[in-house]
């Protein structure tokens, strides 16, 4: 639903066009919407599974900045609204502090926030404060993703001291592409080690390079740690930081989905993790390693996970430069009755016949298995 349906919802009875709500594709001009009473607002039905989500999203003639002071309303209003999404649509400050201020209210049921490239980067810290304002008074939300959003680590850092407040029940927190560096992984792992909560941490495309994952492994290392899925795609790793995830991989007995595509680890740094990944406390279910300067060096390591993790269902090699001698080697631990893995990612236009009969040899033994 767009910001007209929020206005809607709201009880607005000013249907004068306005350029940002919803136009036609044909005219570009505003859809009539019927006005709705304080009585009709209170038996607004919901949606099939019983919640309604409302997104807001910049068309070609939408303009960049919108004001929602009073579309705020419904959240307190609205007893089915459990969803909102701003995508590519700048609010300024006093909006952002209008909408919180709503998310405040006893009454907002609100559970996943989406504010995706949403804020001006001249109030980004402002809207961090009022943000984490709301994560003690909002003991329903549990989604938040304010990704491609300029932060910077002085607004994460805002987040954080509310984030680990006994209040907060934020169970997803994404933060892709919001100009972090290491010096936000501390206050982040604060979190990680202080909160049953938080059990999705999405950092892709920010700049934490080795010395921030050190950071964030101290967190992961501690036993009230409860994170799932940790996503770290394009974040200026090197093999150097492998050790440090290698340790924390002997401890850490809830991280599920592990993610470290787009990433220089080498040969050497995966032939380090792999020895956490061997390790019978990690119980690891997908591995993302696409684009990590791989080659068939480190396939004995791979290998060896292969024969004796039973968890392991995906693993993503493509992106890599695997030869024959790799692939092969892959193949003969994956067509082993104790592998479970059922997808398995690689690039094959470079390789050679006997490598696809090995292939082909291993989908007849294990039907359900996808390349």
């Amino acid at each position: 639903m767009t910001v007209e349906g929020l206005r809607s919802l709201a009880g607005s009875a000013d249907h004068t066009c306005r350029p940002h709500l919803q136009t036609t594709p044909a005219d570009h001009t505003c859809r009539p919407h019927p006005p709705t009473t304080p009585a009709d607002k209170a038996h607004l039905p919901p949606t099939a599974g019983g919640e309604m989500k409302l997104r807001a999203n910049r068309g070609g003639f939408y303009p960049r900045i919108i004001p929602i002071y009073r579309e705020t309303a419904v959240l307190s209003t609205n007893q089915w609204l459990t969803e909102l999404e701003f995508s590519d649509t700048k609010l300024d400050a006093s909006g952002l502090k209008s909408l919180c201020e709503g998310l405040k209210d006893p009454n907002c049921k609100l559970q996943k926030l989406k504010l995706f490239a949403s804020f001006l980067p001249e109030s980004s810290e402002a809207i961090c404060k009022h943000l984490a304002s709301v994560l003690i008074c909002n003991s329903n939300l549990t989604e938040l993703d304010l990704s491609e959003n300029l932060l910077g680590d002085t607004g994460v850092k805002y987040l954080c001291e509310r984030l680990r407040h006994s209040n907060c029940k934020v169970e997803k927190l994404e933060l892709s592409e919001c100009s972090l560096s290491a010096a936000c992984c501390e206050p982040l792992a604060q979190i990680l080690c202080s909160t049953h909560s938080l059990t999705r941490l999405l950092l892709i495309n920010n700049k934490i390079e080795d010395w921030g994952l050190k950071l964030l492994c101290e967190g992961l290392k501690q036993p009230d740690c409860r994170l799932k899925d940790l996503a770290l795609w394009t974040c200026h790793l090197t093999g150097e930081c492998c050790q440090h995830l290698c340790n924390a991989l002997y401890t850490n007995e809830h991280l599920r989905n592990l993610d470290l595509s787009d990433n220089a680890l080498g040969d050497e740094g995966m032939q380090m993790l792999c020895e956490g990944l061997k390790h019978p406390s990690c119980k690891r279910q997908t591995l993302w390693l696409a684009e990590c300067h791989l080659t068939d060096a480190c396939c004995g390591a791979l290998a060896s996970v292969l024969n004796i993790k039973e968890n392991l269902t995906l693993l993503d090699l493509s992106g890599n430069d695997l030869k024959d001698f790799g692939v092969q080697m892959l193949c003969d631990a994956l067509i082993h009755p104790i592998c479970k893995l059922q997808t398995f990612y690689i690039d094959t236009n470079h390789l050679h016949e006997e490598t696809f009969r090995k292939m082909e040899a291993l989908k007849v033994s294990k039907p359900e298995f996808t390349w």
